[in-house]
């Protein structure tokens, strides 16, 4: 599979949080918190490109971040976006982030709190930090 990322738009809603992706318009997804969003809108972007290809169809060709923001309209207040990617990871990624001790202490207290994982508390906490520096994209 080759690996492809797409912007996800996260939104509250009265069942929760809705997932949409601005690149994939056909692919909504909900969950009952941000957690279960994401989890949920992860399976539906990778099932319906899988069905697009089982069609026959290329998958929808993901734009940039300063592509999305001229187009993307201002996001609702408590609206947040991430990035979703499925295939292979590119050989120079990595998934580990090394953190002092006490800080993941913190990192679990929050998410706790907040019924997070550590990966979760890490991704709001980069949404605040670029919130208004990403235009039109944070929440």
């Amino acid at each position: 599979m080759v690996a492809h990322t797409y912007l996800a738009v996260l939104e509250p809603s009265a069942e929760g949080v809705r997932v949409s992706f601005p690149d994939v318009p056909d692919c909504l997804s909900s969950g009952v918190d941000a957690a279960d969003a994401i989890a949920r809108a992860e399976q539906a972007l990778a099932l319906h490109l899988d069905a697009i290809a089982r069609q026959g169809q290329p998958a929808p060709q993901p734009r940039s971040l300063s592509e999305l923001a001229a187009v993307q309209p201002h996001p609702r207040p408590g609206s947040g976006v991430l990035w979703v990617r499925l295939g292979a990871p590119p050989p120079d990624a990595s998934g580990v982030l090394h953190l002092p001790d006490e800080v993941l202490t913190v990192v679990d207290h929050v998410g706790a709190d907040l019924g997070l994982s550590r990966a979760g508390v890490v991704a709001l906490a980069m949404r605040s930090l670029m919130q208004g520096r990403v235009r039109c994209l944070v929440a």
